[in-house]
């Protein structure tokens, strides 16, 4: 999260976002995130497909740090092995096979209207997989 959370914290800086929001922190993550963070977290969406009823102790914990707690219901995994490589293949990457070093889900939202207006998916590759693993899709 930290590397992450960094870049979403220049962008609030510079004026791109007006609010910074995380998705899937029980209350240990998301109380160890509010422990560094200089720009605290608005909202923490949780995965319908981990909890039919938000934790009590979540609940309260957003409620004392003024955190929104929404639900969402997209897959815990953000991409498959196999769809990394095709977003990845390029005449630069020369063949290779790439691991992600990270990958997070964005959304932008029209605050006064409710609406989700883009989503997508930022991501981090810094390292080639090994040999074997490009025969197993990476």
């Amino acid at each position: 999260v930290y590397p992450v959370w960094q870049v979403a914290e220049e962008m609030y800086a510079a004026g791109l976002v007006t609010s910074l929001g995380i998705a899937d922190l029980d209350v240990t993550n998301l109380d160890l995130l509010c422990s560094w963070a200089k720009v605290q977290p608005v909202i923490n969406q949780v995965n319908l497909a981990s909890c039919c009823v938000i934790p009590q102790d979540l609940v309260e914990y957003a409620r004392t740090k003024n955190i929104t707690l929404h639900t969402h219901p997209d897959p815990r995994t953000l991409l498959a092995p196999g769809a990394i490589q095709t977003c990845v293949r390029s005449p630069m990457a020369g063949g290779r096979c790439f691991q992600p070093s990270w990958v997070a889900r964005y959304s932008t939202v029209i605050t006064s209207r409710g609406v989700v207006q883009h989503k997508g998916y930022l991501a981090l590759f810094n390292e080639p997989c090994a040999p074997s693993a490009t025969r197993n899709g990476c």
